[in-house]
């Protein structure tokens, strides 16, 4: 990778998310993180070019509809998950 630093800066997000107790960001960093390194396009555009040619580009553009997707699509099974956990414990 010619240039982490941008992933260094997520990772270190993360870290620091943890070591406040901020459990809900820290979460959300790393889905981006793992959506990041789930599509070689985007880690490819993240690692190698700068922000503003990446989001000019139509590959950039495209993949932050699909990083967008992924969220919602995981806050959805998030959510169900979290209320099928609920309502199965309650006696």
């Amino acid at each position: 990778m010619p240039k982490p630093q941008k992933l260094l800066n997520l990772c270190e997000g993360i870290r620091i998310s943890r070591y406040k107790k901020d459990l809900v960001r820290e979460e959300k960093l790393y889905f981006v993180l793992i959506d990041i390194f789930r599509s070689p396009e985007m880690l490819k555009i993240i690692t190698t070019q700068s922000s503003k040619l990446y989001m000019n580009t139509n590959i950039g553009s495209k993949n932050v509809k699909k990083l967008d997707n992924r969220r919602k699509l995981t806050k959805k099974i998030g959510a169900s998950r979290t209320n099928s956990f609920h309502s199965n414990n309650i006696p």
